[in-house]
């Protein structure tokens, strides 16, 4: 079948088997890329969330203890998470003044 068609069309099928070869592995590349920046942020985020809770866990120590009133230590945690606050490309931002206030 193949040996019949003419030398151009043959060298040409073969340039459009290897351009499809290419793109399959391209987009699987790109997706391995992908799945690994996700779990990078993932795992950042996890760090974030751990951090934010030993120093509510802290500030609630101090507020037991009496070293602080419950309404100043809710307050200085707040303060604190602010401060770990991060956008989607990992730079820090200012959370502008709004945030929750239950803790």
């Amino acid at each position: 079948m193949i040996g019949n068609v003419r030398i151009g069309v043959r060298l040409h099928l073969i340039a459009v088997v290897l351009l499809a070869a290419l793109g399959v592995v391209s987009l699987s590349a790109l997706h391995e890329i992908y799945d690994r920046l996700m779990a990078e942020r993932q795992s950042q985020i996890e760090l974030m969330v751990h951090g934010a809770i030993s120093q509510i866990a802290r500030y609630e120590g101090l507020s037991r203890t009496g070293a602080l009133p419950v309404d100043e230590a809710k307050r200085q945690a707040l303060d604190v998470i602010d401060s770990l606050r991060y956008s989607a490309n990992g730079m820090k931002t200012e959370s502008g003044g709004k945030r929750s206030t239950t803790l």
